[in-house]
């Protein structure tokens, strides 16, 4: 049981906490890049920072802070340039390494102003692979950017969906570690889901797991289980689930593989992205310029207090309500002496 100075350590990401300086040396997903064609500028928190990510008239992206340091106007109404985003208040132009490049009022003040170049804000990388848009908020230069194989094969059909979950990361990884919780919350709760909305319960044959486990390797860890009645040889034991290191949970079956990724907003908010990629079943040439883009519906409670019972007939929708409904952030009390004596 985690002590609750442990929880803290763990839980908390913004800048300056341990967690947060983690999470900050991986590239994290911040938007997908069809999010850009309509609107090529938006407000975005990540990671307890308020930031405004956008889209350059040569196609390029920054990520900078989302006030201007002027007259702190929020950039999220910047006009987009060729080399970087203009404040609406007075024109005021950065880069995207946050070097301010124009300041119209100034230079009408002297052309030989230097203040320009001695003004800079907060700038972060960011980069576009396999449509998505991913952010570094760590020190120093950035990495690569891992060319992990859904954002780069070629010839696939490809999907990203997204929700907003009102819990901690943390409880949401926790969940992808839980092999157990697949025999009841994606079983039995199942069943009783299908029976709420009036459907045959149908769905599965309520085995139990006969054996479970887990191997550390070098990217994270992986998860593994066996059902009852089956064997090593079962893909869920011989391949498993593998967790990639902070925040990924790779999912796969004949045809298709996922990313599930768990992307703090703030210390009580996730953002879980859903990237997918399928194969064309007759090995055909796929026609698709970008991702298909959805919203997934946080399942839950209606106005009534009443399950949502339409909401939460998949995994997804089940494993949201099990996630939040644990609190924004989840302290297990403390296990007494009776709690672990048996009769």
């Amino acid at each position: 049981m985690l002590t609750k100075e442990e929880n803290e350590r763990l839980t908390r990401v913004g800048p300056g906490t341990p967690m947060g300086k983690l999470l900050r040396h991986y590239w994290q997903p911040i938007a997908a890049a069809t999010d850009l064609d309509e609107e090529p500028v938006r407000q975005v928190r990540l990671l307890g920072e308020d930031l405004v990510l956008y889209r350059d008239r040569q196609g390029g992206y920054g990520l900078i802070e989302y006030q201007c340091p002027h007259r702190k106007a929020s950039f999220a109404f910047g006009i987009p340039e060729n080399e970087g985003l203009r404040c609406a208040y007075h024109g005021w132009m950065f880069d995207n390494t946050g070097q301010c490049i124009e300041q119209p009022a100034e230079d009408l003040e002297s052309i030989d102003s230097t203040f320009a170049q001695r003004t800079r804000i907060k700038a972060y990388p960011a980069q576009e692979l396999g449509g998505m848009i991913f952010a570094y908020l760590g020190e120093g230069a950035a990495p690569l950017l891992p060319r992990f194989f859904l954002y780069v094969e070629e010839n696939v059909y490809r999907s990203i969906g997204d929700a907003v979950i009102p819990c901690n990361w943390m409880q949401i990884m926790e969940n992808s570690l839980d092999p157990t919780h697949v025999e009841w919350l994606h079983n039995r709760f199942d069943n009783y889901v299908l029976e709420r909305q009036g459907r045959p319960q149908e769905r599965y044959n309520l085995l139990h797991h006969e054996k479970i486990g887990f191997d550390i390797v070098d990217y994270g860890i992986v998860k593994r289980r066996m059902w009852e009645g089956g064997s090593e040889e079962d893909e869920e034991w011989r391949v498993g689930h593998p967790i990639v290191f902070p925040n990924t949970l790779l999912n796969g079956r004949q045809g298709w593989a996922g990313f599930q990724i768990r992307v703090p907003i703030d210390d009580e908010h996730t953002r879980h992205w859903w990237y997918n990629i399928r194969y064309p079943v007759d090995n055909s040439t796929v026609q698709q310029d970008r991702p298909a883009r959805y919203e997934v519906p946080v399942s839950g409670l209606d106005a009534k207090n009443r399950p949502t019972w339409d909401l939460l007939d998949n995994n997804s929708g089940q494993d949201m309500v099990m996630w939040y409904s644990q609190g924004p952030i989840m302290i297990a009390p403390p296990r007494n002496s009776a709690s672990r004596t048996r009769g």
